[in-house]
């Protein structure tokens, strides 16, 4: 596998995007996407989304827990809290997805609070936030430098 991060461009990536994510296409929507470069296949992408003065809606992709290991975090992360000088950033995550549960607490993200039956009848919505001070994805950036 030859794994590289790169732009998400809607007119490439976003059908593949949305038949894996209950994410709407907005005017504001953007983020990056790892692609196997031997196959064109994608492995994993985040979008950026409903961004307001102090915060933004994160959904990700992940097909390839691989490919989480080039970065696509740390320039999520990066890119909300120091470029564009945002507070916080919201998730919603299905509480039947057991490993993007695992994986949103554990890069740092709090729950905030659940929407029974959201997603479907005995699935709710879980509502998250991450701030700067508690981003694991930061944390790693720093480590690096």
């Amino acid at each position: 596998m030859n794994m590289n991060l790169y732009l998400f461009e809607i007119d490439k990536h976003w059908n593949w995007f949305k038949d894996r994510a209950p994410t709407v296409l907005t005017e504001d929507l953007g983020g990056f996407i790892v692609i196997d470069d031997d196959t064109g296949t994608p492995q994993a992408a985040y979008v950026l989304s409903d961004w307001t003065a102090t915060s933004c809606v994160l959904s990700v992709v992940v097909n390839n827990p691989l490919a989480l290991r080039h970065g696509i975090m740390e320039v999520a992360a990066d890119f909300v809290f120091n470029v564009s000088d945002r507070l916080k950033i919201i998730a919603r995550v299905s509480s039947g997805n057991k490993k993007s549960l695992k994986f949103t607490r554990s890069a740092g993200f709090v729950e905030l609070f659940r929407i029974k039956d959201g997603f479907d009848i005995g699935e709710d919505i879980i509502l998250f936030e991450l701030t700067k001070e508690n981003c694991r994805f930061l944390k790693k950036l720093k480590e690096v430098a």
